[in-house]
């Protein structure tokens, strides 16, 4: 009987070359082959999510994802002229900052709310949000009597009158901004699924209070590790400037960013989705 060939070193290598494009290293193959040798404890599928979801294969694919999905939604047939984050928590700020959509501070901006508040924000015209007779610490009392929500700005200490003035410079600008009637794109990532049933009064609530509004509103489910990458499906839309998605994610979405970087590159891909001006 013919001796067993073990495939797996060529298996390897061909990974590296297929979904890296390069040669890997003799420590890199013995890496993998050392995982491999647990058992089912790491598949070859397992492998391969593994060079897909690292940030050297993530990056290698961004081109492949601008290029695959133009632009197809718009806003009064118009680019989203700014592109400003509405939550759920730092997540959304720190993402469009990492892709330079971030151009100015808004009230919204790292701090951590659900879309309920941020409409009240939004049709109360920030008046609970400036009350400073409120401010407690990392907290607002305001909100977290009426919505339980403890370290609602977990990067602002609220005792500091630099960080008081701050916040009223932003609102200002927000009205400012806003004032213009400019196309704008306003960005949700939260989780919950039970969060979806909040597109369409948020949609409202932005119609009322800003000109040209666009919606981009992601509701992320819990992780599914064994994915391949990261399902989203339609859940809503209005139009071509409105639109909700759910996303199965295949890492934890942290406070600033995915564990999986392919999953940002999909919340990526879903705001590219809009026509932004560039």
């Amino acid at each position: 009987m013919p001796e067993a060939i073990d495939l797996r070193p060529t298996f390897v290598h061909a990974c590296y070359v297929g979904l890296l494009g390069r040669e890997p290293d003799r420590w890199e193959v013995d890496h993998h082959l050392g995982h491999l040798d647990i058992g089912d404890a790491y598949s070859l599928a397992d492998m391969m999510r593994a060079f897909r979801q690292s940030p050297e294969g993530a990056s290698l694919l961004v081109p492949h994802f601008q290029a695959a999905m133009p632009a197809v939604r718009s806003i009064d047939g118009r680019p989203a002229r700014h592109v400003v984050a509405l939550g759920s928590h730092c997540f959304t700020t720190a993402h469009l900052a990492r892709a330079g959509l971030r151009r100015w501070a808004s009230p919204f901006d790292w701090v951590r709310f659900p879309p309920a508040v941020a409409r009240f924000c939004l049709e109360d015209d920030f008046r609970l949000y400036l009350d400073g007779t409120m401010y407690d610490g990392h907290e607002h009392a305001g909100f977290r009597a009426a919505y339980g929500l403890g370290d609602m700005f977990p990067h602002h200490d609220l005792a500091d009158e630099a960080v008081r003035a701050k916040l009223r410079d932003r609102v200002e600008r927000w009205r400012k901004v806003m004032g213009l009637g400019d196309p704008t794109l306003f960005v949700v990532v939260t989780p919950g699924i039970e969060n979806l049933q909040r597109f369409r009064p948020m949609l409202e609530t932005l119609q009322a209070t800003t000109a040209r509004p666009g919606l981009l509103f992601v509701v992320v489910e819990p992780p599914d590790a064994s994915l391949p990458v990261a399902q989203v499906s339609l859940q809503d839309s209005v139009g071509c400037s409105a639109v909700a998605w759910r996303m199965r994610p295949t890492g934890e979405l942290g406070a600033m960013r995915f564990d999986a970087p392919m999953d940002e590159m999909i919340v990526h891909r879903l705001i590219r989705e809009f026509w932004i001006d560039a």
